[in-house]
């Protein structure tokens, strides 16, 4: 549900008006509400494997592992590092200097067409990611 309200507003105004360009900084905005939501259920999907490692290998111990503190805080660390780590990537594109028509033919912003619309040194953004 969360990928289609970030991606599909942007795609309706695209087949309605036919201007598939997007500006760099929606596509920047794009893409950090993407890289939030993708690293954050990443991070929740590890979660839940690990509790149910703990139901399924520890069936004695999960009460005690997996009480309502423990819950809310594997949850909140899901959302606070995803959030985290999609606004270092956000800000290490917003650093970029882009040249040319500072629009890319995409209605869905990913990673690879910002850098190569760069012209700036991307050593540091590229191996971040």
């Amino acid at each position: 549900t969360c990928y289609s309200s970030i991606i599909l507003p942007r795609m309706l105004a695209s087949l309605l008006t036919g201007d598939r360009n997007i500006s760099v900084s929606d596509c920047i905005t794009q893409l950090h509400f993407f890289g939030f939501l993708a690293a954050t259920e990443c991070y929740l999907l590890a979660t839940m494997s690990y509790d149910r490692y703990l139901a399924i290998c520890k069936p004695l111990h999960y009460a005690i592992h997996m009480n309502g503190r423990n819950c809310l805080w594997l949850a909140s660390g899901s959302w606070i590092s995803g959030f985290l780590g999609s606004t270092i990537m956000t800000f290490l594109v917003s650093q970029l200097t882009f040249c040319g028509p500072n629009e890319i033919d995409h209605f869905f912003c990913d990673f690879t067409p910002m850098i190569k619309l760069s012209c700036s040194d991307i050593s540091l953004t590229w191996e971040a990611k």
